[in-house]
């Protein structure tokens, strides 16, 4: 059953997964920030969804490089994508990924039609280490604003929608299924997935989850 979004809803997702990471801003624009810091003169603009994000890349058996945000910490990364009504967050980990594609991630698919698409809107930013994202959709407009943990695998986001009616929304959090073994379900509020392989380690098997 969807979930009903208004104003200040709040999704936290701790995780203990993998994925690969490529750095770069694709084709954002560079907007200027007030503060005088270096860092925080540029904002990473994205005006349309994202449309390599996640997408596998054959000639090297990977994912193209990124043409969305990232976020991550060192060890997490996360790439955001999704579509004109969805945010799709491709979630890796510098260790033992056992994949180029990486885990796997979380996608938020709202119900209503997309709206004025010249609106859309995702900001990198940098200084403060989020991502804002703006989607409109027919009647009201979803806001999010996502970061990374400086000591632990966890990712946060925040999402609301502006304007008097509910936005349902569908939560999905789903891995790769190369080479491992994958349950998810749920308990309570709380959305979960693993992802397990075998593998061998000094001659000796072991399994990674």
């Amino acid at each position: 059953m969807p979930h009903q979004l208004r104003r200040a809803s709040v999704l936290v997702l701790p995780l203990a997964i993998c994925l690969q990471t490529a750095l770069g801003l694709g084709g954002a624009e560079i907007a200027p920030a007030a503060d005088v810091s270096p860092v925080a003169r540029h904002v990473g603009v994205y005006t349309a969804p994202p449309a390599t994000v996640g997408a596998p890349d054959p000639g090297i058996k990977g994912c193209r490089v990124p043409d969305g945000p990232l976020l991550g910490n060192g060890d997490l990364a996360v790439a955001v994508g999704g579509t004109a009504t969805t945010q799709t967050y491709y979630i890796s980990k510098a260790d033992l990924s056992q994949s180029t594609r990486g885990v796997g991630g979380l996608t938020l698919r709202f119900h209503a039609a997309a709206g004025d698409a010249t609106r859309y809107r995702q900001e990198q930013d940098l200084a403060l280490a989020e991502v804002r994202s703006l989607i409109p959709l027919a009647g009201a407009d979803v806001r999010a604003r996502t970061w990374t943990a400086d000591d632990g695998d966890l990712l946060v986001t925040e999402v609301s929608a502006d304007g008097d009616a509910a936005i349902a929304v569908d939560l999905a959090l789903w891995a790769h299924a190369a080479r491992a073994t994958i349950a998810s379900g749920s308990a309570g509020d709380t959305l979960w997935s693993t992802r397990e392989f075998a593998v061998t380690m000094d001659g000796k098997p072991s399994t990674t989850r």
